[in-house]
């Protein structure tokens, strides 16, 4: 394994972080539709949630036995995420072979995702182990990889059982059309949850995605938890964690979907889970930083306090962790816009329904400080024509009694203040993980 190079010299740390506040989220391996909109997932039409091509969906069983994923059928000999590649490769204008300047060569096999700022190769090293190139596009600015290789680089130094693994970073002797020739190289692994969640879905010819079963989400949930706990020690934002960058470490990983009447439910037996993509990664900030906004996390998980104008800060990925455990208990995003054509209209109608449905007073010191701030035109008007209401609306995403002390999870993590909001620290301790 090699060390990543430094990417720049201390001299151009400020302006370097000037030019990452106009980057956008950046993808890995399949995920480009989950958080590119903030349409209402509740609506079978939107992007996310539309049914796939009946052509490619599935033959179910009976309503009353599980269903085993076809992709556990034909995982021999295939490389990680084969069957969970993207629709609409062309393989034959992939490239044959990827090779640094350094003279590492990698054997390209397929594509673990496309996005605006990059694609995901998938590929083989010298010794056939199987890894993830990271190409980025070339546009205007240029992409900062500044702090996504820091991130790597303070990894390497003190590593995690539940964080990507770096391999190397360079310049490609050619490079492709449409890239600027940077490559980053990481360990490759298997499907995103988000894959996970959009097969069930065809295993089951619906037009939601499936649940994951409660053990499976204090499995995964405390895993995420412990790596994200991890970058904190290590002073890192990763601000882009979602069901795309959480990936199995397993190429063939097996599920079975049990089926009732509220809603089908994926079951999982050896989980194994990585966080992955550095890509919208910042560093803690330093005391003599002239901080400077920007926004940041996917839509239907982004903090309150990002979405007011405010900083991100050490409680931000807190909230989008909240956000994804409780996509992985419903199948769906929990805060989405209601309405709206224009992105103004769509983050007001996405705010109102956040401070609905968790029935939260947003600190005024939070309002003043976003008025002040010039980065956000939320009108906070509706907070005094709210009626009165003593029912806690989050609880209705809860199905049975048993459900109880996820939606206290929950509780635990939403807070629209980031000041009351917990640590990842105290979301590892929580008592909903123990035994784990």
């Amino acid at each position: 394994m090699k060390r990543a190079r430094s990417p720049n010299s201390p001299a151009d740390y400020k302006k370097i972080r000037s030019s990452q506040e106009t980057s956008d989220e950046s993808v890995h391996h399949d995920e480009r539709m989950a958080t590119t909109s903030n349409k209402n997932p509740e609506n079978p039409s939107s992007s996310d949630n539309a049914p796939e091509s009946p052509a490619n969906a599935a033959t179910t069983s009976s309503p009353s036995m599980p269903v085993e994923s076809l992709t556990t059928k034909q995982q021999i000999n295939q490389s990680p995420g084969y069957a969970y590649e993207p629709p609409n490769v062309d393989k034959a204008n992939l490239p044959n072979v990827l090779e640094l300047v350094t003279g590492e060569k990698f054997v390209v096999r397929g594509v673990f995702g496309k996005g605006g700022s990059c694609t995901v190769f998938r590929v083989k090293d010298e010794n056939g182990t199987q890894c993830a190139a990271k190409l980025i596009a070339e546009r205007i600015p240029e992409y900062p990889t500044y702090y996504e290789l820091l991130a790597h680089e303070k990894i390497i130094k003190s590593p995690h059982t539940n964080l990507i693994s770096f391999v190397v970073n360079g310049m490609l002797t050619d490079s492709l059309p449409g890239f600027n020739g940077e490559i980053i190289v990481t360990e490759g692994l298997g499907p995103s949850l988000r894959n996970v969640m959009r097969r069930a879905r065809l295993d089951t010819n619906r037009a939601y995605y499936p649940s994951f079963c409660t053990d499976n989400i204090k499995r995964i949930g405390s895993q995420i938890a412990k790596a994200m706990a991890h970058l904190e020690t290590l002073k890192i934002f990763h601000l882009d964690l979602k069901a795309g960058n959480v990936v199995f470490v397993k190429p063939d990983i097996r599920y079975t979907i049990e089926h009732d009447d509220i809603q089908p439910t994926i079951q999982m037996g050896d989980i194994g889970i990585k966080v992955i993509d550095f890509g919208c990664s910042a560093s803690h900030w330093e005391h003599w930083e002239n901080k400077k906004w920007r926004r940041v996390q996917p839509p239907a998980l982004r903090s309150p306090e990002v979405m007011m104008g405010l900083l991100y800060n050490e409680k931000s990925d807190v909230w989008s962790l909240g956000c994804l455990i409780a996509e992985m208990f419903v199948g769906q995003f929990i805060f989405y816009s209601t309405n709206g054509n224009t992105e103004q209209e769509k983050n007001q109608s996405q705010f109102e329904l956040t401070a609905s449905r968790l029935n939260h007073a947003v600190p005024m010191d939070m309002i003043q400080a976003s008025q002040r701030g010039g980065h956000c035109e939320l009108d906070y008007n509706f907070l005094n024509e709210r009626p009165p209401n003593d029912r806690d609306q989050l609880m209705n995403i809860m199905r049975e009694e048993a459900d109880i002390p996820l939606y206290k999870l929950l509780k635990f993590m939403l807070i629209i203040d980031p000041n009351e909001r917990p640590s990842f620290e105290d979301v590892v301790q929580h008592w909903f993980f123990e035994g784990i």
